[in-house]
């Protein structure tokens, strides 16, 4: 029995002993023939063990034995030998063909054996025989039979020089390589076809298994030819129309990417693109794509490697795709099919394990931007093709993580792509879904590349954007020209927020751990952190402290791309508010990490600086410079500044977080007024006393202690001068129209003053930096009356009044007065309106920041003359009877009492104390005068409403008088006794010796410093504000203004009573009944003796100079003539001692004493009280009489007279 009579045997299972005879028999006749081949055949036989399967492997074991008879010994054989081995082996074939075609199992290693035995004796008898014997099993049998297939794959692995698996040595003396692969392609030819008619039923499902294992043969046949040569081309176009079929077969999947990939591999070798049907290629890659796109998520391991096979096919053909796009002669109609065909490579480039080549990515880019896009007419197709590429660059970035690669290419495709701005604009919504949607992708992954490639792509968009001239009609495409950024800094907001999360995962004091090894450190340390790290006791500091470096570096990279992306980059202040803010957040986000990048730090704050000094007025005005309309600045002014109060409370955080490494950092910024003024306003924002406190005292006091406060404060001192320019407030461009801005100016500017008074406030709790903000309270003072002066100037321009404050003040329509304004009465009067009610609102700031300690400031620092004087004028006109206490308390005093006595004596010889002086005694006076002509009524509203500030603006006058203008000479009061001692020194023999009145006041002045002379002695006006204001401040009957005024008169008495005949009169005369009436009002026992006090005074002041004046005065007391009154002075010169004084007086006060107890303060029970109305007639009396006079006439004009009051008074 020979060998195929075996094979069939086996095929039957009833002839299994025959089989084993056979083998035996047929073993002993091989041995006997060929000798030494034959044992070691036997050899083999011994190493399978008959039994089970026993029958198999001695079939396989002969067949075996022939392949290596016919590769290895074929020359040792006699003829008559090879020619029964090639008898045998061509019958196997046969039988094994037959017994397939009949529906017989045969076992898939006995048909490999077969096919190798046929391919091994059909070489050693030439190539036409393979190409006989092989197409003859290939066609025949109606293809029911995988021989022919597998015959084929033999040769293709022959024409290497390699048997098969299990065949131990290889060819000896093997034909000529060239004459095999002729062979193998010249046998291909009609298996290719006989396959295409194989997969065609396989694909539609309608093929026996025993098909698909045709069909698997086959595949796997071309897959080895492919490897060397050209598959043919009617194949390759009939197959392409069916891979997409097979692909969705699990059996023949793997086979069919096998030979798609050795063809591709082939194709690109030999350079045969203009031969490849594309189109059949398109359609596979899209049936490719739905493949793979529909294996994400599979459990199976052999799905899941099948899907990655699928995938980097699809890679590989549209690498060759684009490389029919790139050729000199590229197919028709291929760029209409491309933009479905790079949607497909996009899934298959996005599939987690596919590896796209570093050569691949490049020239993807490449070919997209020059080939592709230029052959795209439509706008939407063209930024389609450029957000599909940034897809495949992103899906090689995730997966590689090659900085320098992604961003060298996706750069190259950037420049080459070349958007405009209105390509940008019409595929914004579609480009924002497929950006985020890959960021997302990449920040999942946490790759280093993914870092570099966002960077590179907002840096390539913004600079297309550049190079389109984005700023170059910053109303008409201003939100089409920015929404490519808008989408890129979402896509950087996600990236910086998953990398900040990762980094935050990290154990807490892995941030501060040094940088050694764990296993460096102490045993226990060691232990306890491993134990509290890794329950398994596994040592991964190491590992996650590397992991934290590389994500601080990718922040750091990060961080360094958006300060690159500051104002001035970005085309700002035309840059879009909404990017602003998210520009704010972004540089937020690395505010607990900033520790960790020191240099970085003075760069955020610089960026949120800018941005805080860009709020309100100031941002308006950088808006309008930039070249914004009035539209576009109102649209957007609002957002900026949401921006800058984003900004705020930004380095807010940041100095509650970092306290001393923000204040070392600070200083290197701070080199103008404009950035210290935000750091300033920024602080006046914190609602919280407590984080404020914190603030300075961890911040601003650092900061300020290393400044050199003079050399940035000194030059900014006009800068609110110079804001008040820039926001259009100096009057020059305002209009009817231009009321709305001229109003939301005034009340910015108006918010940024109280924003220093309150921070101004805190300073004060917390000290140390009150030298910068005195310097900056005074340069906004100084822009406020700068702003107050154009309300003034507006005003009268537009009411044609060539006039001062009082024609300003004037009230009336102003045609009564001007009757060629005409119709444009009532647009005029609007506006008068609208500035007065400015005017009020500015006053009202001004003086509320002198009662918050701004004076005080002002007052510590040493100022030029000119900077207080214009803080004194400012103040002219801003005065009501409710804001004279707190500015001369708040500011006034403060100032005057604090400057060097050179400040202030040029202050006053310019005369703006002097006028500020009079207006406030003007603002008293005429308080006072309304008070007392308004009849009981009157003074009943006086008393609810107003009595009260009345009362203490005239006491805070006085008191401000006596301090400042007799600052120097007070002391003189009471030196070496009372007034006309201290006058006449011992030139006092008697009353009758006349006294030189030039020669008292000459030794008066010579006594006094040089500026108080000079402010005594050259204002008339000021020494009737003097007398007045205390005189008021007398008849209002409380202890304390009463106080108050007896202080003021008993400090002036000296000088007024020998500067002039007016001052003379002013004590001798007004002060004196002032006194009288006051004490004839009624008052307690501590403001009669300070009355007493005064009267002495006076009466001895000015007895010596013009005895007429206080004798025309006492004369009038009741029981009183001119013997009591000489007698009364010869008394009054000879008293030595004060309580005698006082007796004296009081003796001469009796009867005015008397008429006060018999009104009820201490005298008889049955006396009546005096109502109010008494009193204020009393008051309007006193008042009266001491009003002070214009200028320095004396004519007392419709004063009434001494004499008239008193007798009105004493009846």
């Amino acid at each position: 029995m020979n060998v195929a009579q075996s094979v069939l045997c086996v095929l039957d299972p009833q002839t299994e002993e025959a089989v084993r005879r056979a083998g035996e028999a047929s073993i002993e006749a091989a041995r006997s023939e060929a000798g030494p081949c034959l044992a070691a055949g036997r050899a083999l036989l011994g190493d399978h063990p008959v039994g089970g399967d026993g029958e198999l492997a001695l079939t396989v074991g002969g067949i075996d034995f022939y392949i290596r008879a016919l590769r290895s010994h074929w020359g040792m054989y006699p003829g008559e030998v090879q020619a029964e081995m090639t008898r045998e082996v061509l019958g196997l074939a046969a039988a094994t063909a037959a017994a397939r075609s009949g529906d017989g199992h045969v076992p898939a290693v006995v048909e490999e054996k077969v096919a190798d035995a046929l391919v091994a004796v059909s070489l050693r008898h030439g190539v036409e025989s393979v190409i006989s014997d092989v197409a003859e099993l290939a066609t025949g049998n109606d293809c029911a039979s995988p021989l022919g297939f597998l015959a084929l794959r033999s040769l293709s692995e022959a024409a290497l020089g390699v048997g098969t698996a299990g065949s131990g040595r290889g060819w000896v003396e093997p034909p000529p390589r060239r004459a095999v692969m002729d062979a193998m392609v010249s046998a291909a030819e009609p298996l290719a076809s006989m396959l295409v008619e194989a997969t065609s039923s396989v694909a539609s499902n309608a093929a026996h298994s025993a098909r698909r294992e045709v069909v698997k043969a086959g595949l796997q046949a071309m897959a080895s030819v492919a490897e060397w040569a050209p598959l043919p081309i009617l194949f390759e176009a009939n197959f392409l129309g069916l891979a997409a079929s097979l692909l969705a077969e699990p059996a023949v999947a793997e086979h069919t990417r096998a030979v798609l990939e050795n063809m591709l591999v082939r194709r690109r070798t030999l350079r045969l693109a203009e031969q490849v049907p594309y189109l059949a290629m398109l359609e596979c890659l899209e049936a490719f794509g739905g493949a793979v796109d529909g294996s994400r998520g599979v459990e199976s391991h052999a799905e899941a490697s099948h899907a990655r096979g699928v995938a980097e096919v699809l890679v590989d053909l549209g690498t060759l795709m684009l490389e029919f796009v790139a050729s000199e002669r590229p197919p028709e109609g291929l760029d209409s099919a491309f933009g479905p065909f790079l949607e497909v490579m996009v899934v298959a480039s996005a599939h987690p394990a596919v590896s796209v080549s570093t050569e691949v990515l490049p020239f993807w880019c490449e070919v997209v931007a020059s080939r592709v896009v230029p052959k795209a007419t439509d706008e939407l197709a063209r930024s389609d093709l450029y957000a599909t590429l940034w897809h495949i660059a992103a899906a090689r970035v995730r997966k590689v993580g090659d900085p320098e690669l992604d961003e060298g290419a996706f750069g190259e495709a950037s420049r080459a792509v070349g958007l405009t701005t209105a390509e940008w604009t019409v595929a914004a919504g579609r480009q924002r879904s497929l950006a985020l949607r890959m960021v997302r992708e990449l920040t999942r992954m946490h790759r280093p590349g993914a870092v570099a490639f966002v960077a590179t792509f907002v840096r390539e968009t913004l600079r297309g954007l550049g190079e389109d001239g984005y700023g170059a009609s910053p109303d008409a495409s201003f939100a089409s020209t920015w929404s490519p950024v808008f989408v890129t800094f979402e896509a950087l907001s996600l990236l910086v927020a998953s990398v900040i999360d990762e980094v935050a995962q990290v154990p807490a004091w892995l941030a501060n751990a040094p940088t050694e090894s764990l296993a460096d450190q102490a045993a226990e340390t060691a232990a306890a952190r491993k134990a509290a790290l890794l329950p398994d006791g596994v040592n991964r500091f190491d590992e996650l402290y590397e992991a934290k470096g590389e994500l601080l570096g990718e922040l750091d990279g990060m961080l360094e791309m958006l300060l690159q992306l500051e104002l001035g980059e970005l085309g700002a202040p035309t840059a879009d508010p909404g990017l602003m803010s998210r520009h704010v957040h972004m540089l937020v986000a690395f505010a607990p990490f900033l520790r960790e990048f020191p240099d970085r730090l003075s760069a955020v704050l610089g960026v949120l600086l800018s941005y805080v000094a860009l709020d309100g007025e100031s941002g308006k005005a950088a808006l309008a410079a930039a070249g914004l309309s009035d539209g576009a600045v109102a649209r957007y002014g609002e957002s900026l500044r949401a921006a800058s109060k984003k900004a705020s409370s930004s380095l807010i955080k940041l100095a509650s977080s970092l306290g001393p490494v923000l204040a070392e950092a600070l200083p290197g910024l701070l080199e103008a007024y404009q950035e210290l003024q935000a750091l300033l306003v920024m602080t006046s924002h914190v609602p919280d006393e407590a984080t404020k406190g914190a603030l300075l005292e961890q911040v601003l006091a650092p900061v300020t202690s290393t400044l050199d406060i003079d050399g940035i404060i000194v030059p900014g001192l006009s800068s609110g001068r110079s804001l008040v320019a820039a926001i259009g407030l100096d009057g020059s461009g305002l209009d009817e129209a231009g009321g709305m801005l001229f109003s939301e100016a005034h009340g910015s500017f108006r918010s940024q003053l109280w924003a220093f008074v309150h921070l101004a406030a805190a300073v004060v709790k917390h000290g140390s930096v009150g030298t910068l903000v005195a310097h900056l309270v005074a340069s906004y003072l100084e822009g406020l009356m700068a702003f107050l002066a154009a309300v003034h100037g507006v005003w009268d321009e537009r009411a044609r009044v060539p006039a001062p404050y009082d024609a300003v003040l004037g009230v009336g329509p102003p045609s009564a007065r001007y009757p060629e304004l005409g119709e444009a009465e009532s647009e005029l009067v609007s506006l008068r309106g609208m500035l007065g009610s400015a005017r009020r609102q500015a006053y009202e700031a001004l003086a509320t920041a002198f009662s918050l300690h701004g004076g005080r400031y002002l007052a510590s620092v040493a100022l030029p003359s000119e900077v207080l004087e214009r803080c004194v004028l400012a103040s002219l006109g801003a005065l009501s009877v409710q804001h004279i206490k707190p500015l001369l308390d708040g500011f006034v005093c403060p100032m005057l009492g604090s400057v060097s006595d050179a400040v202030l004596d040029e202050l006053c010889g310019s005369n703006a104390l002097v006028a500020l002086l009079a207006s406030l005694h003007s603002v008293l006076a005429a308080g006072w005068v309304t008070a007392a002509e308004g009849g009981s009524g009157a003074a009943d509203v006086v008393e609810v409403a107003e009595a009260r500030a009345l009362c203490d603006g005239t006491r805070a006058l006085a008191h401000f008088l006596g301090r400042v203008a007799v600052v120097a000479g007070a002391g003189l009061t009471r030196a070496n006794g009372y007034g006309m001692h201290a006058l006449s020194g011992s030139d006092r023999s008697s009353s009758s010796e006349p006294v030189d009145a030039e020669a008292v006041a000459q030794k008066l002045r010579a006594s006094l410093p040089p500026l108080t002379a000079r402010l005594l002695f050259t204002s008339e006006a000021l020494l009737s504000a003097v007398a007045g204001s205390a005189l008021a401040l007398m008849s209002w009957g409380d202890v304390p203004s009463i106080a108050e005024a007896a202080d003021v008169c008993l400090r002036l008495v000296p000088l007024l009573a020998t500067h002039s005949e007016l001052g003379a009169a002013l004590v001798g005369t007004e002060m004196l009944t002032g006194a009288i009436q006051a004490l004839a009002n009624g008052v307690d026992a501590n403001a009669e003796g300070l009355l007493v006090n005064v009267v002495a005074n006076a009466y001895m002041a000015v007895g010596p100079v013009a005895p007429d004046r206080v004798r025309s005065v006492v004369v009038q007391i009741p029981g009183m003539d001119d013997a009591g009154v000489v007698a009364f002075e010869e008394t009054l010169l000879a008293t030595r001692s004060e309580k005698h004084l006082r007796r004296l007086v009081r003796q001469l006060l009796s009867p005015i004493l008397g008429i006060n107890n018999a009104f009820g303060r201490s005298g008889s029970a049955g006396a009546p009280r005096r109502d109010r109305s008494e009193r204020n007639e009393r008051k309007q009396a006193a008042f009266v009489v001491s009003k002070p006079r214009r200028g320095g006439d004396d004519d007392r004009g419709d004063d009434v007279s001494v004499g008239d009051s008193l007798r009105a008074l004493f009846g």
